[in-house]
């Protein structure tokens, strides 16, 4: 993991973007923050079957959400 890598991850709880950030940077630092949370997820599950069964719940959850044809996917960036 990079430098920058540590530094988002230890600011996972803001949802800022700094504001000169242009658009692909902007999606950038979104999805690796999103990728950090979910690691993070993962993480606290550890061998938690049940909290495991919950987090994919979610995740199926949420990927039916975004499959579904009428949730337009472009509106939640």
């Amino acid at each position: 993991m990079d430098e920058v890598s540590l530094k988002n991850h230890s600011s996972l709880g803001s949802l800022e973007t700094p504001a000169n950030c242009d658009r692909a940077e902007r999606k950038k630092l979104k999805r690796t923050r999103a990728y950090f949370e979910f690691q993070s997820c993962l993480d606290l599950a550890a061998e938690d079957e049940d909290k495991m069964d919950m987090f994919r719940i979610v995740l199926r959850d949420i990927d039916s959400k975004w499959r579904s044809p009428s949730v337009d996917t472009e509106d939640q960036s």
